[in-house]
């Protein structure tokens, strides 16, 4: 079952949110929703993601089922990561989702 958002972009609403909104449970709990934890502007944990698409020194671009996580900063470093987890510290200026 798909709604189409406002820019007129259909958003596809899979079974199992829609179960955890019919049961009120939190979504962070299923592994394809974006969670991201920033300490200050230092340091960001990104989980569930789908992959790295850009990665310069001013700015990350990962993939993600809410669309493209943008991270822009200065001596932005991968400290670590795997299949779906990022730990990005740097100056980080500004996060994006398109």
């Amino acid at each position: 079952m798909a709604k189409r958002k406002k820019n007129g972009k259909k958003r596809i609403i899979t079974l199992p949110c829609r179960v955890a909104k019919m049961l009120d449970l939190p979504e962070e709990g299923f592994e394809f929703v974006l969670k991201m934890t920033m300490l200050g502007n230092e340091y960001i944990v990104i989980e569930n993601h789908r992959g790295i698409y850009e990665f310069f020194e001013h700015n990350i671009s990962l993939l993600s089922d809410s669309g493209t996580v943008k991270i822009s900063g200065e001596n932005l470093v991968l400290r670590e990561t795997d299949s779906d987890r990022l730990y990005i510290t740097g100056n980080i200026k500004g996060i994006n989702i398109e």
